[in-house]
């Protein structure tokens, strides 16, 4: 009895870990944003369809077809796909591209309003800003190797 629970719709009595009533098809879990990325074992291109597949509980060759179909009319299933790869994050807990992206901007926006002097910020991959022992700061600043020093 203990893996089982009511459905909220139907009241039934349903499977703990079930997404969807099998008796009156509602849906049982909620969307979670913290949930996106693109890092799903059934990721084929960019991970995007399968992204939203996990994330609507909808056949992930459903999901496909429908950027398939859309990209028929007007290249609306491109330019979606496109915008959900900028902004679904590769891998739980990373900088989606977009956020590299405007992380990467607003590195080089300080150093050319102070001047441009010194060495120009660098443009590496998002990850090896990330293991070089420093954090970007909400101000900006960064906050070198945790121990909170700026």
């Amino acid at each position: 009895m203990a893996d089982t629970k009511h459905c909220s719709y139907c009241a039934e009595e349903i499977r703990a870990e079930a997404t969807r009533c099998p008796y009156c098809r509602s849906r049982l879990a909620g969307f979670e944003i913290d949930g996106w990325h693109r890092g799903h074992d059934d990721a084929k291109l960019a991970g995007v369809a399968s992204a939203v597949a996990h994330a609507l509980s909808l056949p992930v060759g459903a999901v496909r077809l429908g950027f398939v179909l859309l990209s028929l009319v007007h290249l609306v299933g491109a330019m979606v796909y496109g915008s959900l790869w900028l902004i679904v994050p590769p891998r739980l807990g990373e900088a989606s591209v977009l956020q590299d992206m405007l992380a990467r901007g607003a590195e080089w926006a300080r150093w050319l309003a102070g001047g441009g002097s010194g060495a120009p910020p660098a443009s590496g991959s998002p990850g090896d800003r990330a293991t070089s022992g420093g954090v970007s700061g909400l101000d900006g600043s960064v906050i070198n190797g945790g121990d909170g020093e700026r």
